[in-house]
């Protein structure tokens, strides 16, 4: 990150594979939805980052397939998670109920 007098320059890693929910819809546009072996790894791969990001004391709070991308699209383990607008520390929960996430989320057909 470098900041600027008027902007802020942010580089971040370029997921070749896209989204979970861009893979999920040409699957199925496809007529070939994931199988169970590979969603599996998927599960897999957000899992470990779950864990990583709870070991660090965050929480995202807004977990959906598309702030799931997937760096390559030959190993479904290499999923990242993004999009942490909405994360705080967990030591900040207590006392927090406010609900929060993607008001209106469609899961993809």
């Amino acid at each position: 990150m470098k900041e600027f007098e008027n902007y802020i320059v942010l580089a971040i890693e370029h997921a070749r594979g896209g989204t979970l929910a861009d893979l999920i819809k040409k699957r199925n546009e496809e007529n070939k939805p994931l199988s169970e072996d590979e969603c599996a790894l998927l599960i897999k791969g957000i899992l470990q980052g779950l864990k990583h990001i709870h070991y660090l004391d965050y929480i995202h709070r807004d977990l959906k397939p598309t702030n799931v991308v997937i760096d390559d699209i030959n190993n479904l383990e290499t999923v990242k998670i993004v999009d942490f607008g909405l994360a705080i520390k967990s030591q900040t929960l207590h006392g927090v109920d406010d609900t929060c996430g993607t008001l209106v989320y469609q899961a993809p057909e």
